[in-house]
C-alpha cells in the first residue's frame, strides 16, 4: 500500500511541476508579444514560403494610417513574396531588389539584406530603412523590420 502512495505522490508533484512549468511557458510567451509589439519598428516575419505568420501591433497601426485596413492585403495568411512579384509584373521595378533580398535571404544565399526607401503615406513621405534577417528556427522564414529613419 506504501508503493502505491508513493506513486501517487510522485504523480502528483510530478503533475504540479508540469503545471507550473505551463504556466511559465503561458508567462514567457505574453511577456514575449509585449515585447515584440513594444518595438517602434514595423515587424513582420514570413514563413518559408512567403506567407505573413506575425506582424506586430505597430505593423497593424501603420496598415490602418496608411489606408489598408483590410488585413487580408497586409496581415497573417498573405503571401508577402507574392504581393511583391505582382507590383513589379504591374511595373513597379523599385520592388524589384526587395524582392530579389527577400529571396536571398530566404534561400540562405545572404545572411541579411538591407534597403533604404521612401514611403508616400496620408501623412507625409517618410524614409524607411527595411532589414531582412532569417528565422533560425530549422523551419526557415525571415524576419523583415522597417524602421522609420529621422
Amino acid at each position: 500500500m506504501e508503493h502505491v502512495q508513493d506513486s501517487i505522490r510522485r504523480y502528483e508533484e510530478r503533475e504540479a511541476q508540469l503545471k507550473r512549468f505551463i504556466q511559465v511557458l503561458q508567462e514567457n510567451e505574453n511577456r514575449y508579444m509585449t515585447i515584440l509589439n513594444s518595438l517602434p519598428i514595423l515587424l513582420v516575419v514570413l514563413d518559408a514560403s512567403g506567407y505573413i505568420t506575425f506582424v506586430n501591433q505597430e505593423w497593424e497601426r501603420h496598415s490602418i494610417e496608411n489606408d489598408i485596413s483590410d488585413p487580408s492585403l497586409a496581415g497573417v495568411g498573405i503571401n508577402y513574396l507574392k504581393i511583391c512579384r505582382s507590383a513589379i509584373d504591374q511595373g513597379c521595378d523599385d520592388v524589384r531588389p526587395v524582392y530579389e533580398g527577400i529571396l536571398s535571404v530566404l534561400e540562405g544565399k545572404e545572411q541579411s539584406f538591407t534597403h533604404e526607401y521612401l514611403c508616400s503615406s496620408p501623412t507625409g513621405c517618410n524614409r524607411f530603412q527595411m532589414i531582412v534577417t532569417p528565422v533560425r528556427d530549422g523551419k526557415g522564414g525571415v524576419i523583415i523590420m522597417h524602421l522609420e529613419k529621422q
